[in-house]
């Protein structure tokens, strides 16, 4: 069941597949989410068309080409239903890693999930309005493992093929004696930025930095400074768009944030802790 729906906040109009929804109520169109759709549209979101239609914006989506996750249940196989699940979790993944998107605002429903019956693909539906599907990460999250469930109650996360993948270090480690590191937390991938130098720019733009952070585009191209001076690590936000926080408090541009072992550094909405 879609919240927005029942809170009178958007109006659907379907034609099998495909599908129409109609902001009617006190919500906002958020352009940013709908531009960033746009150019997630072909991996992990249904193809979504913005139009007027009598002066209300008209969010168009095309799942005509796959088939509901509610028709394939029946029947489904415990090896395609695992492969929808992990599916699934990948998207989600791919969401929370993307800096722009917020899961709260995806779709989690079985006539809504769409799944390409050839290869199991899954297509997603996101919403890009101002009004949350879900009010908090908690009730999506909760929302999330009753679909899974209906799914493959049996399903595990050891039944997600796993890669295994070396620790990717953002650029020349140097000599370590003396070093910190920053290790990601929650990166698609393992991944650490080893600091050896005595004054060093992070952020995602790679010929204006020296340490290159690609996997979270709300991450600004130079987004902070790490310093050492007698010895004690220093950081400093270079007037980034989505912040430099350390524990939670916020870095002011000019301020000087010393780093301890332990203390979980957020780039935008990336963690790293210091070693």
């Amino acid at each position: 069941m879609n919240a927005l729906i029942d809170r009178g906040i958007i109006k659907e109009i379907a034609s099998g597949n495909n599908f129409e929804y109609i902001i009617t109520g006190d919500a906002t169109f958020v352009d940013t989410d709908y531009k960033v759709l746009q150019s997630q549209s072909n991996d992990i979101f249904v193809k979504c068309m913005k139009i007027t239609r009598n002066g209300l914006v008209d969010l168009c989506y095309l799942g005509n080409d796959y088939r509901t996750l509610a028709g394939m249940l029946p029947g489904l196989s415990l090896e395609n239903a695992n492969t929808i699940v992990a599916e699934i979790l990948s998207c989600i993944t791919k969401v929370k890693t993307n800096g722009f998107l917020s899961c709260q605002s995806m779709v989690l429903d079985k006539e809504k999930i769409f799944v390409d019956p050839n290869t199991m693909k899954v297509k997603m539906v996101y919403v890009p309005v101002s009004e949350k599907l879900f009010s908090t990460m908690t009730e999506f999250e909760e929302h999330l493992n009753n679909i899974i469930n209906e799914i493959s109650p049996d399903f595990d996360m050891a039944d997600i093929p796993v890669v295994p993948q070396q620790v990717y270090v953002s650029g020349n480690t140097g000599n370590l004696l003396g070093a910190m590191k920053l290790t990601a937390c929650d990166a698609p991938y393992p991944f650490e930025i080893r600091i050896t130098e005595d004054d060093v720019l992070i952020g995602k733009k790679a010929d204006l930095v020296d340490k290159v952070i690609d996997f979270n585009s709300a991450i600004s191209r130079r987004h902070c400074r790490v310093i050492k001076q007698n010895g004690t690590f220093f950081i400093m936000d270079e007037g980034s768009a989505n912040g430099t926080f350390v524990n939670n408090v916020r870095v002011e541009m000019g301020q000087k944030q010393p780093l301890q072992q332990g203390d979980i550094v957020r780039l935008a909405n990336s963690e790293f802790r210091v070693n």
